[in-house]
């Protein structure tokens, strides 16, 4: 079998799937989406447009993914809401993990430049992760932030 896509999947619009891959009941998925090798996406996942996971990557239960690109070996658990979102490979967003992507005053989101925050002329920016980082349950993650390769959060910590 090449890929599946189990019943009761709703799919919008176009996805492709490499070899191995597995879309779990449940899950819907509003397309121009790539699923890599042995990815594995659902069930009751929710996946926003412009998304690419890389191979053996995951997506969890109940979990929201927009407009992001993940790296090989990068797996989002149960519950967590990932969007407008870099990360390397080998990343960790554990259960209850949320990337936001806009600020409450209306302004645009401003990232780390040259050790400064800079305007990024955008109204939403999730995070830019490095390979091997690995975050804790219940971590937030203010827009624009960046997070170093090799490094991780406490579970319920706020990167401001």
């Amino acid at each position: 079998i090449k890929w599946v896509v189990e019943e009761g999947v709703t799919i919008k619009w176009h996805i492709y799937l490499e070899e191995g891959a597995i879309i779990k009941s449940g899950t819907y998925i509003e397309g121009n989406c790539y699923f890599g090798k042995n990815t594995e996406i659902g069930p009751f996942s929710h996946v926003r447009g412009n998304t690419s996971l890389g191979d053996h990557g995951k997506i969890g239960s109940f979990s929201e993914v927009k407009n992001c690109y993940l790296m090989d070996h990068t797996v989002i658990a149960q519950n967590a809401v990932i969007v407008d979102t870099i990360a390397g490979s080998d990343v960790n967003f554990a259960s209850w993990v949320i990337t936001t992507n806009w600020r409450h005053d209306n302004q645009n989101v401003k990232a780390m430049s040259k050790w400064q925050l800079t305007d990024t002329g955008r109204r939403k920016f999730g995070s830019i992760v490095g390979d091997h980082v690995r975050f804790g349950a219940n971590t937030t993650i203010y827009p624009g932030r960046s997070i170093p390769s090799n490094t991780g959060t406490l579970p319920g910590e706020i990167i401001k």
